[in-house]
């Protein structure tokens, strides 16, 4: 078929075209014209079809062939319409003329001369195999729709002769495009341009050091037949072919000799086929032995190079087989092939199932379509807060850890347009997931598991919190729940076969930082990073990388098999490892994040060899990796989401096993009748995060179970004196007779208090959070003095706003943010100190934020003499000080100043996150630690434990009211002091 092309670029024949927009004329008699182009899809056809956008016209050429159509009338005659435009068109004039009282019934263009053109009309028999409406299947291994049935009932009338055929060989015209004499295209009245009734697999062959290509032909088989005569059917919506003579399973398609160069032209080309279904589809090359700058020049012995399985092919569309190999000679130890950027940015985790890839970055779920493994296409984006951590799918439900955000479950029943369904407001940081039956299990680090029910997805409720050392990842297995450890470098292995009676059963040590983990029949892979963490450790930091193999056939007595030592290496900053076991029992994927990715033979699992090393680009770290077929796909920080191309790669299936009983099981999280405290608890489960005074009043904020207001009765028992019926309310905060509420994704809420108290809702706080909606998020909230609302957005850090407008009409306006520590807690008090100056307490130092002026929020440098710990805070304190726990112990500092004033001595029971009641008490929650501690300070250096208290939930930074200090407690509740 002889083009001419605009650039040299041409992505396919008949689909990036400009069309005709005259439709063929209905003339009965006489000379008439058609004027015709080739089709082109719009966006919306592109939504569901193979499509690249962009792209050149295809024009028609001043070449004989591109000057003839072929015209059938009704009478069953073929005329010959011929034009004498010349030059290159995207549409061009025909005149004929067409027996007298006929009309026009197809077009065709078959890129053959009026001496050459066999072609002709012909009767077939609908045959007996038809579906209900008597349409017969058509095309390659009958494996493609019913088209619509003509109306002549028996029989239908189709284009055929010798003529029509897919050649073969094919020998491409011009980089970018296909053999002259490949494509054939009709028409009917009330098209628009000619359609093509082939498809095509394109390729690209890579040019070696002589700017040559390396390949001289490539040819495809399959089960079904690739080439030879066809029919032509147009009788439904749109036109099939089918091969009906001379069949040959195999197509091989030629390099093109170009005398410019001179040499055979490397680029991207593509071969023409029948649309179908071809099964068992292979790719044989044949390199050139030697370079390819002469004419004829030598070739090599041909070799398969990829085994594609399954592949589909679309009328008017093109399937990508890739790069082809580079190398003269296949390289038998070569696992990877080409590499494919499918996102940039900063992807933190991906899962497969069925023909959905789920993958996400700041702030968006997104869905691809992997029907072609390795031309992954875009189907869905959904809103969400925070970065998609882990991912895993079951059962119609896809249950994606986010970290800072909790858990977010979305509806997959339609896998590529999945639906928001829920967020679960997990304990901590939502870390590690896995899900088996009706149990949703949570790693959330240094809080361990937590245990969820699933039996609604709509409304997940919590089972149990269990702490381990620091759970990275959760793998479940017929009945056990196993756990990375990453500081203690272990797995920790829970019996869950009955949720009512979840127990820790066994701890193996690893001899790195324990991550990632996955189970493959008996066999346990477990991920290290780091440092060596149960042996001498190295001098040089990063020796400890690698992944471990265990036996654990009897989970009460793992017995280890082997450990593959990866590169020293170190870089902080991202730390998940993880490994993926292929499908075909002798490969293991590793990402070692700023490691890269080791691919491991583990044929012989007591000597895993490394076959190949690769990383995905400098300062980017492999964050997750999923297995399709013939393709792995690679996250990475900074390094987006690439597809490789990869021999190994063979998807496993998922075995849980037995699955976990009783997942109506609640842990009831009961206070001790010697405790210092009372506990009030909400009518509905849920952790209760926080607690703000107002009069006789406490405003709690109990996660999912929404906003309480509790009281005392005239014994001192706590009572709820109504509720808020909200989706979420974590941090709560008053200022005069105005209560904000935090409301995770939508944003804080604002009321104001009148007597009772009743709430009225008087404005919501979310676009001014930030202009990225990802950081439109609210988990903790503190109004420090008049001027400032401050949100704990977590994924964010802090956001500083000023408070203008009126009483019943609040005005909030962004004025800075800060994000200095990594969020575990709650590092900010619920009062400025001196001068309105705003402590924050973080690993890099003490920051002071001056919240004294409305117009903006400026942050200090850090007093780096105080760091905190993950468990530590800050409250404001006597004479306008702020007060630090770091260390076990006190410091007391100035506003706004760098001198430390006072210090103590350390104690087990001064860690955590301090409140004071404005007097010499403080009360301080251990959120990692369970544990509630209270102290007097009249003398900040010499600190006097009042008691220490150890807590079934996790307590948040308290508050004194009237006296008592109070607590809220998690799902033990909210702890009142007697």
């Amino acid at each position: 078929m002889t083009r001419h092309l605009v650039t040299d670029m041409i992505l396919m024949a008949l689909i990036l075209l400009s069309c005709t927009r005259e439709q063929v004329s209905d003339v009965r008699e006489g000379e008439m014209t058609i004027t015709a182009g080739f089709e082109s899809w719009t966006p919306d056809d592109a939504a569901s079809r193979t499509y690249v956008a962009g792209g050149t016209e295809i024009r028609w050429s001043s070449a004989a062939i591109d000057k003839v159509l072929y015209v059938f009338d009704t009478k069953g005659v073929k005329n010959v319409f011929t034009s004498t435009e010349s030059g290159a068109a995207a549409t061009r004039a025909f005149s004929g003329t067409i027996s007298p009282d006929a009309s026009v019934r197809y077009v065709l263009w078959s890129g053959k001369s009026a001496g050459s053109d066999r072609s002709g009309l012909a009767e077939i028999a609908v045959p007996s195999s038809t579906d209900e409406l008597g349409n017969e299947p058509i095309g390659a291994g009958g494996e493609i729709s019913f088209e619509t049935k003509s109306g002549d009932g028996a029989t239908r009338t189709v284009i055929t002769g010798s003529s029509l055929e897919v050649v073969n060989p094919q020998t491409i015209n011009n980089t970018g495009s296909f053999a002259q004499d490949a494509n054939i295209s009709v028409m009917k009245p009330g098209d628009t341009a000619l359609r093509s009734v082939f498809g095509m697999i394109r390729y690209t062959i890579p040019a070696g050091d002589d700017g040559c290509a390396t390949i001289k032909s490539v040819t495809f088989s399959a089960d079904e037949d690739l080439a030879g005569e066809i029919r032509i059917d147009y009788s439904g919506q749109a036109p099939t072919a089918a091969i009906i003579a001379n069949g040959s399973p195999s197509l091989t398609v030629n390099t093109r000799w170009s005398g410019k160069i001179p040499g055979y032209e490397a680029g991207t080309l593509y071969a023409v086929l029948p649309e179908g279904v071809y099964h068992n589809f292979k790719v044989t090359v044949t390199p050139f032995e030697d370079g390819a700058s002469t004419q004829d020049a030598a070739t090599g012995e041909p070799y398969t190079l990829s085994s594609k399985g399954d592949v589909i092919v679309k009328r008017g569309c093109y399937t990508d087989a890739g790069t082809l190999n580079r190398a003269s000679t296949p390289d038998p130890e070569q696992v990877l092939g080409e590499v494919k950027q499918i996102l940039t940015g900063s992807v933190g985790a991906v899962c497969i199932e069925g023909n959905a890839l789920y993958t996400g970055q700041g702030g968006t779920m997104m869905t691809y379509d992997i029907s072609e493994p390795f031309s992954p296409t875009l189907s869905s984006t959904l809103p969400m807060c925070g970065s998609p951590r882990q991912i895993v799918a079951y059962q119609g439900k896809l249950y994606v850890t986010a970290r800072e955000t909790g858990v977010w479950i979305f509806d997959i029943t339609d896998p590529l347009h999945p639906t928001f369904l829920t967020r679960y407001d997990s304990v901590e940081l939502a870390t590690g997931v896995d899900v088996a039956g009706d149990c949703l299990f949570v790693g959330q680090r240094q809080n361990g598991v937590e245990f969820i029910d699933i039996t609604n997805p709509s409304a997940p409720a919590h089972i149990r919190m269990l702490k381990t050392n620091e759970s990275q990842s959760v793998f479940y297995r017929n009945g056990y729940l196993y756990s990375g450890e990453w500081g203690a470098g272990k797995v920790t292995i829970f019996d869950a076969r009955d949720l009512s009676d979840i127990k820790i059963l066994k701890q193996i040590n690893l001899q790195g930082y324990g991550d990632g983990l996955w189970i493959s029949g008996n066999r346990l892979y477990a991920s290290t990073g780091h440092h060596h963490r149960n042996q001498t450790p190295s001098t040089v930091n990063g020796d400890g990388h690698g992944v471990e193999i265990w036996d654990v056939s009897d989970p009460v007595n793992p017995v280890f098999i082997s450990r593959t030592e990866f590169d020293i290496f170190y870089k902080s900053g991202t730390d998940c490892w993880m490994n993926r076991p292929s499908g075909d029992g002798k490969t293991l994927f590793c990402g070692d994040v700023y490691n890269g990715l080791y691919i491991l033979d583990i044929t012989d699992e007591t000597h895993p060899q490394i076959l190949e090393h690769y990383t995905p680009g400098a300062n980017t770290a492999v964050t997750c990796v999923a297995l399709g077929d013939g393709v792995i796909y690679v996250t990475a920080s900074n390094g987006g989401l690439q597809a490789i191309q990869c021999s190994r790669s063979v998807r496993s299936t998922r075995e849980r096993g037995a699955l976990p009983a009783n997942a109506s099981a609640r842990y009831d999280y009961a206070t001790p009748s010697g405790s210092h405290f009372r506990a009030w608890k909400p009518s509905v489960r849920g952790a209760v995060r926080s607690a703000a005074a107002w009069g006789d009043a406490l405003f709690v904020g109990c996660a999912n179970a929404g906003l309480a207001i509790v009281k005392l009765d005239g014994s001192g028992v706590p009572y709820t004196y109504s509720t808020l019926n909200l989706p979420f309310a974590g941090g709560v905060a008053v200022r005069g007779n105005r209560l904000y509420v935090s409301l995770a994704q939508d944003g804080v809420g604002v009321y104001k208090i009148s007597e009772g108290p009743v709430l009225t809702r008087i404005a919501t706080v979310k676009s001014q959070l930030s202009t990225r909606t990802n950081e439109q998020y609210s988990c903790w909230v503190s109004a420090p003095n008049d001027k400032y609302l401050v949100n704990g957005a977590r994924n964010a850090g802090y956001q500083f706003l000023s408070i203008g407008g009126t009483e019943d009409a609040p005005i909030f306006t962004y004025r800075a943010k800060s994000s200095l520590n990594v969020n575990y807690n709650k590092f900010i008090p619920e009062q400025v100190c001196g001068g309105d100056y705003l402590p924050y307490a973080t690993r890099s130092g003490l920051i002071w934020i001056n919240l004294s002026s409305t117009t903006s929020a400026t942050v200090s440098s850090a007093v780096e003499d105080i760091k905190n710990g993950l468990s530590d805070g800050v409250t404001n304190f006597k004479d306008g000080n702020a007060l630090i726990t770091a260390n076990g112990g006190f410091y007391l500092v100035e506003p706004g100043a760098s001198t430390i004033l006072t210090t103590s001595g350390a104690n087990g029971g001064f860690g955590g996150t301090p409140r004071w009641d404005g007097g010499d008490q403080l009360i301080i929650s251990h959120f990692l630690g369970l544990y509630v501690t209270k102290a007097n300070l009249a003398n900040v250096s010499s600190p006097v434990l009042q008691f220490k208290e150890t807590t079934e939930g996790h307590p948040e930074p308290g508050l004194f009211w009237n006296g008592k200090a109070v607590v809220p407690c998690g799902y033990q509740g909210l702890l009142i002091e007697k």
